[in-house]
């Protein structure tokens, strides 16, 4: 499946933590408000700059806000 590097850097940043499990339920909890937390992170994006997280916060709130995306997150979390 073709990604973008912004997205890549996210499922790398989730793996090398271990987070794929903890990662993995979270989507499967929030899938069905997902449209909601994506307008959320977008809303709180500008702060997360503070946090050096701002493309972190702005390519999880694209890939939440499709369904496609979060089938495609769900995927990469679920490779080895």
């Amino acid at each position: 499946m073709d990604m973008k590097p912004e997205t890549q850097s996210l499922i790398d940043m989730i793996k090398q933590r271990g987070w794929q499990g903890a990662s993995r339920t979270a989507l499967d909890v929030i899938e069905p408000i997902a449209p909601l937390v994506s307008s959320v992170l977008w809303v709180v994006q500008p702060v997360s700059t503070i946090f050096g997280a701002q493309k972190t916060v702005g390519t999880l709130a694209n890939l939440l806000d499709s369904p496609q995306g979060i089938e495609q997150l769900r995927e990469q979390l679920d490779e080895k």
